[in-house]
């Protein structure tokens, strides 16, 4: 019988809808490796059968956002501490290695090796507490309603330069709302001289 080796380096390769994850011993052969559906499910399972094959895994991946979020938390809810490879270093190590080309089971033994040979040079991954997590949500959605609202005054500047150059030269659309409320009323030069001045202010008022 094999006997149970008391480290092993568990590299984890994240990917949107599956991640591969490539376990290797102290002289940096595989010892097993898997293509795991990001999932709740398949990730226990996968992560029941890697802590079945030593004593203590350290485990690497080289994302710490986005598609691996279920996969961190998964770890950090079993009491895992994960490192995370920078993407400059990986590449860097990543060109030590013979053969062309990239496929996830190769990056995944890439990272694993990493992990072995240069743990000092990986960053743990420290579990997020729940205000970090609420935060992160909404600094998320604030970001995204700041790029649609420049993308949208944007596309505004451009027709508006194509109707009305002048007065979209005139126009300060960062530092004030008066600019999108003439617009909502009036938007050609035919319209605003209709108005007139007087009425205009008065308006805007």
């Amino acid at each position: 019988m094999t006997q149970r080796p008391p480290q092993v380096w568990a590299g984890i390769d994240v990917g949107k809808g599956h991640h591969w994850i490539t376990v290797v011993d102290a002289d940096g052969d595989a010892l097993w490796n898997r293509k795991v559906i990001n999932s709740e499910s398949d990730i226990l399972a996968a992560f029941g059968e890697v802590m079945d094959t030593a004593d203590h895994v350290t485990w690497a991946l080289d994302l710490v956002d986005g598609p691996a979020a279920l996969l961190l938390g998964t770890l950090a809810s079993h009491g895992q501490n994960p490192r995370y490879v920078t993407g400059s270093k990986f590449a860097a190590f990543k060109k030590s290695f013979s053969g062309q080309g990239k496929s996830d089971l190769k990056d995944s033994y890439i990272i694993a090796e990493f992990a072995r040979c240069l743990r000092r040079q990986t960053v743990p991954v420290p579990a997020p507490s729940r205000i970090t997590k609420e935060l992160t949500l909404i600094l998320s959605h604030r970001s995204c309603l700041s790029a649609e609202r420049t993308r949208t005054i944007n596309r505004m500047r451009a027709l508006l330069t194509s109707i009305f150059p002048e007065l979209e030269r005139s126009f300060e659309f960062a530092r004030s709302d008066g600019p999108l409320v003439l617009l909502c009323g009036y938007q050609t030069p035919a319209a605003i001289r209709r108005m007139g001045e007087s009425r205009l202010t008065a308006w805007l008022a």
